[in-house]
């Protein structure tokens, strides 16, 4: 007699019905029979076993040189971006003359109506800063005699400047290829004399003598981020100092940096910004207390002006003595 009965061996292969011969039917032919069977069975799934593992393995490869060329491909481009990035950023930051080498990007673009000047993408100057420039030209002028200009703009403080009674020579320092075009156009109908002279402040600035201005306006872009908020100290700090007469002015501003301080660290509170950003710094470099003020302007920026959105400026006056 043969009983059938599942196999339940937990370290078997198969799970197949085994035959099972009573004890006393358990021939050496039928131990033999379901021995061969178990080890035929474990031998089919050990085959199937083997290839999966190495259809598996094929196929991990090919995903692996799949994705190696994948992660090739993707650096590339990352570090394609990564150069073209950089040398962007490095144009819009060198001299005006690098940005002629940019296909269809004007280095200086003046609105139609002139009421807006952008240079290498970046805003410089809008017409509804010409009550704080007309303030900030009559407190450079307040002395008279020669004033040093850096920075002409859309020109609105150099036609306010010759205004002035007793200007006996107006100097403006100009970098932008184009816009200089236009300051030497400016320099033929002045009515006191001008002179222009082109290139960066810190490349023209270091060749004009100590002690030989009356007043000093500046108003300039940032060659760079770093320079964002401490360019005008810059230039006061290694020059501005040392050209201002006994007794001479110095006004500037930086309107780009204002309009960030304003808005997100003394909640558009001009005065405040004033005396805890830009006093301090002034103190440093040789400036007393008591020969500093200011002035605060109402002003109406466009809607669409994308550097400031206050309705005041603050206009310094700052006595050297």
């Amino acid at each position: 007699m043969v009983l059938i009965k599942p196999c339940h061996n937990l370290s078997c292969f198969c799970n197949v019905f085994t035959p099972v011969y009573p004890t006393h039917a358990r021939t050496h032919a039928g131990r033999h029979l379901n021995y061969k069977n178990m080890q035929m069975h474990k031998q089919r799934l050990r085959q199937r076993l083997r290839q999966t593992q190495a259809q598996t393995q094929t196929q991990t490869h090919a995903d692996m040189r799949e994705g190696g060329r994948q992660t090739d491909r993707l650096t590339d481009i990352r570090q394609t971006a990564r150069q073209k990035t950089d040398r962007q950023t490095q144009r819009e930051w060198e001299s005006e003359d690098e940005c002629f080498a940019l296909p269809k990007m004007p280095c200086c673009l003046h609105s139609q109506a002139d009421d807006h000047l952008v240079i290498m993408g970046k805003p410089v100057m809008e017409r509804w800063e010409t009550p704080f420039m007309h303030k900030m030209a009559d407190i450079a002028t307040s002395k008279g005699g020669r004033i040093l200009e850096i920075g002409f703009g859309l020109g609105i403080s150099a036609n306010r400047i010759q205004t002035a009674s007793n200007l006996t020579e107006h100097v403006i320092i100009e970098m932008n290829e184009e816009v200089f075009e236009r300051l030497k156009d400016f320099e033929k109908t002045a009515k006191t004399k001008v002179t222009p002279l082109k290139g960066k402040w810190q490349e023209v600035v270091p060749s004009l003598e100590d002690a030989s201005f009356d007043g000093i306006f500046y108003d300039t872009y940032p060659l760079g981020e770093s320079e964002w908020h401490t360019h005008q100290f810059n230039f006061i700090r290694e020059h501005g100092f040392r050209l201002l007469k006994s007794g001479g002015i110095l006004t500037y501003c930086n309107i780009t940096s204002y309009g960030v301080l304003v808005k997100e660290k003394f909640n558009y509170d001009v005065r405040k910004m004033f005396e805890e950003s830009q006093i301090p710094e002034l103190e440093k470099i040789g400036f007393k207390r008591e020969n500093m003020s200011y002035e605060v302007v109402q002003v109406t920026p466009d809607p669409q002006c994308r550097y400031y959105d206050h309705k005041e400026l603050v206009a310094p006056k700052i006595v050297k003595q």
